[in-house]
């Protein structure tokens, strides 16, 4: 299990959760995900399901699309040996944990340290 520990908001909870789901499994990859319930397109095409009932655009009522979370990660270390990381297919099909959206802040940047200070002083996402 690999963890991106530039995700200051990332809980144990979160972690441990992630190493249960991944242990009591048969697949031999896991990827951390969140739920993002807004509008994407590909190539000037909308890739969201859009339910058949919507007039307008209103993001509560379409589909969430899951986005890398880029922190939680696992892998068979045997296929890791042999050049592989999650899985064998090209393009990776590991299996995918849900996680919080408010532990998704990562820190790359000076401007992203100084947000999640603000954020961690003020107790936003504690």
């Amino acid at each position: 299990v690999l963890i991106n520990a530039s995700l200051p908001f990332l809980s144990i909870k979160t972690i441990d959760n992630f190493i249960k789901k991944y242990k009591n499994s048969n697949v031999h990859g896991q990827f951390a995900v969140v739920e993002k319930k807004n509008y994407f397109w590909y190539k000037k095409k909308l890739i969201n399901t859009w339910p058949k009932t919507l007039q307008c655009m209103n993001t509560k009522k379409v589909d969430p699309v899951l986005e890398a979370a880029h922190c939680l990660y696992a892998s068979k270390m045997d296929m890791i040996g042999d050049g592989h990381w999650m899985d064998t297919n090209s393009p990776p099909t590991p299996e995918l944990f849900v996680m919080e959206e408010s532990e998704f802040f990562d820190i790359d940047y000076p401007w992203q340290f100084e947000v999640g200070e603000v954020l961690y002083k003020k107790n936003i996402l504690k």
